[in-house]
């Protein structure tokens, strides 16, 4: 990397940054009564797991892969799903040989798999609604030149998150194989 890349990011961007992950843990926790962890993994499994008529469903091991590749150690990996369990975010069962084949493919290996409920999506959802109404209720307080600023960030925004979401998709492939 150049100089001239590392310049092009403003020493606010980090402090912004750190703001905005400390930020979002504490609403994660106040609204939603979940931890940042614990949030991730919902996340995860709704956008990685396979669609079976309970709900998203991904491998325990896959899963434990891709969030111990993130920093997350597996016995706290077991804590969060533990806690998800017991607030009925989630479901743990080993899946038969046949529901292995017809969801991933192969009749054989781990069979160990994590199911998100019902109420786990209904936490996506009211997570998502509580996160709009405040981000609005901010917005709404802003000057015009500010409210037509992020309506023209938007655009930017959205490109942004579907790179990063292209970028996550590839290397949680790679975990994956």
């Amino acid at each position: 990397m150049t100089s001239r890349q590392i310049e092009w990011i403003p020493e606010e961007a980090f402090v912004g940054l750190a703001f905005a992950v400390t930020g979002l843990a504490r609403f994660i926790s106040e609204k939603c009564n979940l931890s940042l962890g614990g949030w991730l993994i919902l996340w995860y499994v709704k956008a990685e797991g396979r669609v079976s008529a309970e709900g998203p469903v991904i491998l325990r091991y896959e899963l434990s892969q891709v969030l111990e590749a993130k920093g997350f150690s597996n016995s706290n990996i077991t804590k969060l799903l533990d806690t998800l369990l017991a607030k009925e975010l989630i479901a743990r069962h080993s899946l038969t040989p046949t529901e292995r084949e017809a969801l991933f493919g192969c009749p054989d290996g781990n069979r160990l798999a994590v199911t998100l409920t019902a109420a786990g999506e209904q936490k996506i959802e009211e997570f998502k609604r509580e996160l709009r109404a405040s981000f609005e209720s901010w917005r709404v307080q802003q000057t015009g030149p500010m409210r037509r600023l992020l309506k023209s960030l938007r655009p930017i925004a959205l490109a942004l998150a579907r790179a990063l979401i292209g970028k996550r998709k590839k290397s949680s492939r790679a975990i994956a194989a």
